[in-house]
């Protein structure tokens, strides 16, 4: 057996084109009446889906290189085709998709049922050690198709084009070209005769987030997102990317701003002091106007090294990937992590936020390929790593919040609502004026301590992850050390280069760090 490094990267994509072909509109009808599929029923009717378009995926290379193009539009911000969405597109051979995969079914009229009754039906290209929608050579590359489990940890199910079966068992990760055929778990759906369990919990996330914008309507269906964190039409992942522990010069835009540094080497005692209300006391400013213009950003997350990870509990719902046994469950089924995080600041509301990020840039994981022919492969190992996913929250405003923001996070799963409490003190001080600060840190003014009990809403399938308190006398910056620079990625220094290395605060729940810092907004 061998041991194979596998880094992926994050492909940007910033604009999103639901559909770049001309639709052939005799296809077009009206949904019909669905019934209330259970679990199992909805994972028969992938089934049969999956052995029709195994079939049509030998036989048909614009099917295949249409998948390829779709997939890596990432409408979701994962490696995502909702086959509502793409059914019509009509193919260079004035084909629609349609019908290269309908004729491969013994029954129109089954095949119809089985995709109307399916309407969050979708196509997903996984991230395997030897395949992805970036290395598919899709002209030549014929793959199979996986059904996603209906079970948490099992086995999970794949059929090539004679429609044979084979298994790849739990704990493990297939090789070579592969689809996999799911339900869209970032994506609620409204139309005529669709009424589900999942559909009436979500539109209650959905009302609490206010994040209910249809985006799309397809075939009589109207499609939300779940959160628009989740709409690759509007969001910028310019500056969403892996970066490591250790930040250098090259490395800080969109991480850190120039004023965090600015604030270190002023020698700040509190380093928020000088960035929010210009407090600069070695050159006798000790009083100043709060600058609004500033926000906090959450511009690093990563699970804590040295974790025990093999009894994490998290990735409980069979939709997630595993981090208990990350690359070792049915994980690679269907993609990305779902992360909530909420906010709870001094009485206000709280603020929560949501944002998707592949297992693949939390961690850099090892394999060990088991088998020949068509290998499978075993998860062996991971090193976790950092992730930037650039959320702008809102200024640290010290006479309003007092020192403390308490920040709750969990990895979201859609499932039954419940609602939780939590507890969070501050301390507020007297040394203001109108958005005016008084003298450093305290002032020479009393303080007072407030605690505050908030509710909030989750899912019962969520996993909590801790919670972190952020301080506002906590450093941005720790450490400026000058020495060769690290490459974003790597843990280890580039040859023939020098320059600042900066060292952050993290605030810590005990399993993931969070790097919050505050960043110029306009």
């Amino acid at each position: 057996m061998k041991t194979k490094n596998f880094t992926l990267q994050i492909l940007i994509i910033l604009v999103f084109v639901f559909s770049s072909c001309k639709k052939d509109n005799k296809l077009e009808s009206k949904p019909q009446e669905l019934s209330s599929l259970t679990s199992l029923e909805s994972y028969n009717k992938q089934v049969a889906f999956s052995k029709i378009l195994a079939k049509s995926l030998q036989s048909e290379p614009l099917l295949r290189e249409k998948i390829k193009t779709e997939a890596k539009k990432q409408f979701d911000f994962d490696y995502d085709i909702l086959f509502q969405a793409i059914k019509n597109d009509v193919l260079t051979d004035n084909e629609s998709v349609y019908n290269k995969v309908v004729k491969y079914a013994s029954s129109k009229d089954e095949f119809d049922k089985i995709i109307n009754d399916l309407p969050l039906l979708t196509l997903y290209v996984p991230e395997l050690p030897d395949f992805s929608a970036d290395t598919w050579k899709a002209n030549s590359e014929v793959p199979v198709v996986a059904i996603k489990p209906a079970a948490k940890h099992a086995d999970v199910e794949i059929y090539d084009a004679k429609g044979e079966k084979s298994i790849i068992k739990y704990g493990f990760v297939p090789g070579g070209p592969t689809i996999v055929v799911k339900n869209n778990e970032r994506l609620i759906v409204s139309g005529a005769g669709v009424e589900s369990k999942n559909n009436v919990v979500t539109n209650a996330i959905l009302k609490e987030s206010n994040s209910n914008k249809t985006y799309s309507t397809v075939n009589g269906y109207q499609y939300s997102f779940i959160s628009s964190e989740f709409d690759n039409s509007k969001s910028d992942q310019a500056n969403k990317k892996s970066i490591n522990e250790v930040i250098n010069q090259n490395q800080m835009t969109g991480i850190l701003d120039p004023i965090s540094v600015s604030a270190y080497k002023a020698n700040a005692e509190w380093q928020r002091d000088y960035i929010y209300y210009g407090l600069d006391p070695a050159n006798g400013i000790t009083s100043g106007q709060f600058r609004s213009n500033y926000y906090e950003y959450i511009t690093g997350f990563s699970f804590v090294h040295g974790y025990d990870y093999e009894n994490l509990n998290i990735g409980d719902d069979t939709n997630d990937p595993k981090l208990t046994k990350i690359y070792s469950g049915p994980q690679w089924t269907d993609g990305a992590l779902e992360m909530r995080i909420n906010i709870f600041m001094n009485g206000e509301s709280p603020l929560q936020v949501l944002f998707s990020v592949k297992a693949s840039d939390l961690f850099d994981v090892q394999y060990t390929a088991v088998g020949s022919g068509r290998p499978s492969y075993q998860y062996s190992g991971l090193n976790p790593k950092s992730y930037n996913p650039n959320i702008r929250l809102v200024p640290f405003n010290f006479q309003k919040y007092g020192t403390s923001w308490k920040f709750v996070v969990s990895e979201y799963d859609p499932a039954g609502e419940v609602t939780n409490t939590v507890t969070n003190t501050t301390t507020l001080s007297a040394n203001f004026g109108v958005d005016f600060k008084i003298g450093i840190k305290f002032g020479i003014s009393g303080t007072s301590t407030k605690t505050s009990t908030y509710s909030y809403k989750t899912t019962t399938g969520s996993d909590v992850l801790g919670e972190g308190i952020l301080d506002f006398s906590e450093p941005i910056i720790t450490q400026i050390q000058i020495g060769p620079l690290y490459s974003p990625g790597l843990s280890r220094p580039i040859r023939g280069t020098e320059g600042e290395n900066y060292t952050t605060f993290n605030v810590t729940t005990g399993v993931v760090n969070l790097l919050v810092s505050p960043q110029k907004a306009f």
